[in-house]
C-alpha cells in the first residue's frame, strides 16, 4: 500500500518549484498535488521507511484476517479499532506510562498498560477512560473535570 498525504494529521506545503513537483511534505516524505505519494524524491532511508511502512500495513491485515476467521461475528469496524499499528508493537517493559500525557492526548498507550500503572500507584481498578481521567482528577495528575462522577464507590 502505498501511503497518501493525511490531511487529518499535521503536513507541510511547499512553495515554489520542486523538482518533481512535490506540493506537501508529511513524515519524511514528499506528496504531489493530490496527495500521492512521489516515490522518485525518495533517498534509501525513506524507502526503508516506506518499506516498513508496508510490512505494518500488511501484518496489521493479516492479524484482522485472522481475528475475523475466529470471530466471524465481529464488527469490522471494531476490529480495525483493535488491531493498529499501535497495538501490533513490541512491548516494552522499560517504558514508564506518562499517565498526564496520556489524559491530554499527547501520548498513545495501550489501554490495558494505563490501567496497570492506575492501579500499581493508586490501588483502584479503573474500567474505562472516563474514570481513568476522574481517578487521576483525584489524586492532582490532572486537572479536575466538571462532570458526574462515574464510580460512585470511590
Amino acid at each position: 500500500m502505498t501511503p497518501t498525504l493525511d490531511r487529518s494529521r499535521d503536513y507541510g506545503t511547499i512553495h515554489g518549484d520542486h523538482e518533481l513537483g512535490g506540493q506537501f511534505a508529511q513524515d519524511g516524505f514528499f506528496y504531489d498535488g493530490q496527495g500521492f505519494l512521489i516515490e522518485g524524491a525518495m533517498d534509501e532511508v525513506q524507502v526503508a521507511k516506506l518499506a516498513e511502512l508496508r510490512n505494518q500495513d500488511e501484518a496489521v491485515e493479516q492479524a484482522r484476517a485472522k481475528f475475523l476467521e475466529l470471530m466471524p461475528n465481529a464488527d469490522k469496524a471494531t476490529v480495525d479499532k483493535l488491531i493498529n499499528v499501535a497495538n501490533l508493537r513490541p512491548a516494552t517493559t522499560e517504558e514508564e506510562i506518562d499517565l498526564a500525557a496520556w489524559a491530554a492526548g499527547s501520548k498513545n498507550y495501550v489501554f490495558g498498560k494505563v490501567t496497570k500503572a492506575i492501579r500499581e500507584q493508586f490501588n483502584v481498578s479503573p474500567v474505562n477512560k472516563l474514570q481513568c481521567l476522574e481517578i487521576l482528577a483525584e489524586n492532582g495528575v490532572i486537572a479536575p473535570r466538571s462532570q458526574t462522577p462515574t464510580s460512585p464507590s470511590l
